[in-house]
């Protein structure tokens, strides 16, 4: 049985000015929010050393209309492994992320660094860079299609990119 937009969990969860260093998970090494609606903050906070299949930050199976928003600001992102995103991996409804750092971190698929999917997402003065992945994208993946769960549902994909240096990824 599949899950459905009324089946989301609503959440309002900001973390602020934390450090998660060497810490290994299947899906969202630190943080990890599934089948979600509302809001998570992410604020001056540092994700480092993380082996993960899916990011450092996961927020999966939330971007149905009135999903999750993720917000994300002032954080770095270093030295994380993993299969997809290994620093981030999103789908939400909304992603907005900040003056980030996101650096040295390496995927044995694609992206190296931000994987997103069925998401509305903003990037602005972020330094995205020494990123790689085995294959495709070593920096940024955006993916659209189906959410798995509720193949009736189509989402697609946006993302603007502003005041960004994105350099030296493979």
């Amino acid at each position: 049985q599949g899950f459905s937009q009324s089946d989301l969990l609503d959440i309002n969860v900001i973390v602020e000015n934390c450090s998660f260093d060497n810490m290994t998970a299947t899906r969202g090494g630190a943080i990890y929010g599934y089948y979600t609606k509302g809001k998570l903050t992410i604020d001056n906070c540092n994700f480092t050393n993380m082996d993960v299949t899916w990011g450092a930050v996961c927020a999966y199976q939330s971007a149905y209309d009135g999903g999750l928003n993720v917000e994300i600001s002032k954080s770095i992102f270093a030295n994380n492994s993993g299969n997809n995103g290994a620093a981030l991996y999103v789908q939400a409804s909304y992603l907005t992320m900040t003056n980030c750092e996101v650096y040295n971190n390496t995927a044995s698929q694609s992206p190296g660094a931000i994987y997103l999917t069925n998401v509305t997402a903003t990037i602005d003065s972020c330094k995205i860079y020494d990123n790689s992945a085995l294959k495709d994208a070593s920096a940024i993946a955006v993916y659209a299609g189906k959410i798995s769960s509720d193949p009736t549902v189509l989402k697609p994909s946006e993302l603007t990119i502003t005041n960004c240096i994105i350099e030296n990824n493979t």
